[in-house]
């Protein structure tokens, strides 16, 4: 049996649905463009594979990309102030 924890309070976003938002947010970047820049941001963080990637990813990724702070983030922002 593996353990288990939640995603976002550990810090991490699921892959899949960061390469959605993010392909939201730039829709005239193509997907091969975001995904490399992904990939880069997180071998610079982590060296490890793309299935979970620190939030720092898409924050990375979405500077690069010309954009603003991922909104996952803002809302932990939000939640911490609470």
């Amino acid at each position: 049996m593996s353990d288990t924890f939640a995603v976002h309070p550990a810090g991490y976003v699921l892959y899949h649905d960061m390469i959605q938002r993010l392909s939201t947010r730039f829709p005239d970047v193509p997907l091969w463009r975001i995904e490399a820049i992904a990939y880069s941001e997180n071998e610079a963080m982590t060296g490890g594979l793309l299935h979970v990637v620190p939030e720092g990813v898409e924050h990375g990724t979405a500077e690069r990309l010309g954009g603003p702070a991922s909104p996952v983030q803002e809302e932990h922002a939000h939640g911490a102030e609470d």
